[in-house]
């Protein structure tokens, strides 16, 4: 028998949340809503990312090299979309230092934007506290699980274990079955 309801559900739509790059001809302003970053290294692959496996990497196997991103969720100052923003290293070294000053990152207001017009130019980002008098966060997802939808990874294996000044890294195993965190220090 269905459940009928008059009101949708609090998180309607669960944790998938469209994916943002930095634009190539503006720049984006937004609040993170997570209280940290997750990042990995990914290759680029037969048009899309996607994350690193150790051992048996196909895109390795193809000699891609891998890159690392980070990812936060973020709500557009304009427009209040919810989403998920992905950035370089270089990229994360300001939301560090951001987290390090502040002990976390929601309520980081940033201005990312690219150098140049070029869609692979690089990019710099801007932060400040906001001022959360004017705006209402909405609850940050679980950043594993957004990662998990946008790779088409299992989700109960995923696991962060823990947290320093540390750049974290995701490990997936080609047959789904462990698939976790670990730290690399990527200096």
């Amino acid at each position: 028998m269905p459940l009928y309801t008059n009101c949708p559900p609090e998180e309607g739509k669960g944790p998938a949340l469209q994916l943002f790059r930095t634009p190539t001809k503006k720049s984006l302003q937004a609040i993170v809503t997570s209280e940290d970053l997750v990042g990995c290294p990914t290759h680029f692959y037969q048009g899309r990312t996607m994350p690193h496996e150790e051992g048996q990497c196909e895109p390795c196997n193809h000699g891609i090299p891998w890159r690392w991103h980070g990812y936060v969720s973020a709500s557009d100052t304009a427009t209040h979309q919810h989403f998920l923003f992905e950035f370089t290293a270089r990229v994360a070294e300001t939301f560090v230092a951001y987290r390090e000053t502040y002990g976390t990152l929601r309520g980081c207001l940033f201005k990312a934007k690219r150098v140049n017009d070029n869609p692979n130019g690089r990019v710099t980002v801007h932060t400040a506290r906001a001022d959360l008098v004017k705006y209402t966060l909405p609850t940050a997802p679980n950043l594993l699980d957004c990662l998990a939808i946008l790779w088409n990874l299992p989700k109960p294996t995923l696991s962060t274990h823990g947290t320093n000044k540390q750049v974290h890294r995701l490990r997936v195993n080609s047959n789904g079955e462990t698939i976790g965190i670990q730290i690399a220090d990527i200096s």
